[in-house]
This record gives C-alpha cells, structure tokens and sequence, in this order.
C-alpha cells in the first residue's frame, strides 16, 4: 500500500504553527510599538507639566519680589528701587530690575530660558476699578504701555482708595523634545497679582 507524502513545504508550515518557541518575540514585536508610546508620551507630558508648573513660579516670584522692594533703599537714601506704592512712585532703578529677573531665569532651572518671556508692571487700581500701569519691565516679553489700562479681577477693587498692585505675567513656548506623542508648540501662560508690601 502506497500512503501519497505531505510535502516538505507543507510539513514544514504546519511544524511552524504548532511551535511555541518564538511566541514571546512575535508578541513583543506586536506590543512594542504602544510601549514605547506610552513610555515617550510619558516623557513629554511630564515635561510640559513640569515647565507649566515652572512658569507659574517664574510668574510668581517676579510678583512677589518686586511687591517687596522698598523706596528708598538703606544703603543709598538717594536712589529709589521698584517700588509701586504711591502716585508718585518712581519708575524703577533698571538694575534691580534686572536682578529680579535674573532670578526668575534661575527658577526656570533646568530648562531653557530661551523660549520664555517675563514682565512685571505696577498698576494703580483705583476705587472704580480701572487699573492703569504706572511702569512696566520685560525680559523676552511685550511690557505693558505706561498709563495703558488693564482687566483685573473684581475682588482686587478696594472701593474707598486707590491701591497698588504688581502683575507678574510669564510665558514659555513648550516644544516636545522628542514630539513622538505630542507635537508642535505649546503656548504655556500665567499671571498674578500681587499687592505692593513697601
């Protein structure tokens, strides 16, 4: 009796399919594309978060510096710093100025600074709630126009006087380092006030 003989072909195909052997490298294969995905995405969304955060302190501590700063200053009764306290306030002595923002650049450590705009304005909020800018500095940013007006929220209105606030405003255009997941340019914003404490 003569039994006909599966091909070598066929033999070795149907061999091939009943072979576990090589099962993990195909699944890897299959899943590896979505792991490094997520691992990439992962990166990205970490770091834009990290440099929102970031720009919200540079934010802050321009704000927060300059509502500080006294007039006059104790070493030298003749000059004034950036003060923002009356209507008669000063404008500001420009290397105080540069100091304050030479800080903010060392909070945005240990990213660029390159990509990112600070300005500081002082403004007179009178009892009806115009606030207009008395003087205004930047670094890599639009200053405010002297005697320009600004929307502030309404809780900051006192209704019985005039009162003096610092706006500290930054910006940071975020590009993906590696742009696998995210892609383009993130325009990253904040701003605070803060009242003038001299």
């Amino acid at each position: 009796m003569n039994i006909p003989r599966t091909p070598f072909r066929l033999r070795r195909l149907r061999r091939f399919g009943r072979s576990r052997r090589a099962m993990a490298i195909v699944e890897f294969t299959l899943i590896a594309p979505f792991m490094l995905a997520l691992f990439f995405g992962a990166i990205e969304v970490g770091q834009l978060l990290s440099i929102d955060r970031k720009t919200s302190q540079v934010a802050r501590t321009v704000a927060d510096l300059s509502s500080q700063l006294r007039n006059p200053q104790p070493s030298d009764p003749t000059k004034t710093v950036a003060g923002c306290w009356s209507a008669v306030a000063p404008t500001p002595e420009e290397t105080k100025i540069t100091g304050l923002l030479d800080v903010t650049e060392a909070v945005m450590t240990p990213y660029s600074t390159a990509e990112m705009g600070v300005v500081v304005s002082c403004l007179a909020l009178d009892k009806n709630g115009t606030a207009t800018v008395k003087w205004s500095r930047t670094r890599r940013g639009s200053a405010r126009a002297p005697g320009s007006t600004v929307a502030v929220p309404a809780g900051l209105v006192d209704t019985t006087k005039t009162t003096y606030w610092l706006l500290g405003e930054a910006t940071y255009a975020y590009t993906p380092t590696i742009g696998y997941v995210l892609t383009g340019t993130f325009n990253l914003s904040d701003q605070i006030y803060m009242r003038s404490r001299s």
